[in-house]
């Protein structure tokens, strides 16, 4: 593999956590996890075969993002929102 091939598959390169929360974000775009559903810890660690932690983690970003919405010692809630596609990007308003 020459410099350039190895540059650019280590560029491409995510940890488990950046590569669930990918994951979990385009469920929540695409609907696949609807408005309301309830999101646990345990069961994206269960879903996606991860530790607690990293499923924690990908959740954290999410809820950062306004996709999940943390209530307190309670699990997510995801979000409703309303998609607007423009030029091939996703535009969200959160509705809740």
């Amino acid at each position: 593999m020459n410099d350039d091939a190895r540059k650019s598959v280590i560029s491409k390169t995510v940890s488990i956590s950046e590569a669930l929360t990918e994951e979990l974000r385009s469920k929540v775009l695409d609907g696949d996890i609807p408005a309301g559903s309830l999101v646990t810890e345990t069961e994206v660690a269960s879903t996606y075969g991860v530790s607690r932690p990293t499923a924690k983690s990908a959740i954290q970003s999410l809820t950062h993002d306004g996709l999940l919405r943390r209530r307190p010692k309670q699990a997510c809630l995801c979000s409703t929102f309303e998609q607007k596609r423009h030029r091939g990007s996703i535009f969200c308003s959160n509705s809740d």
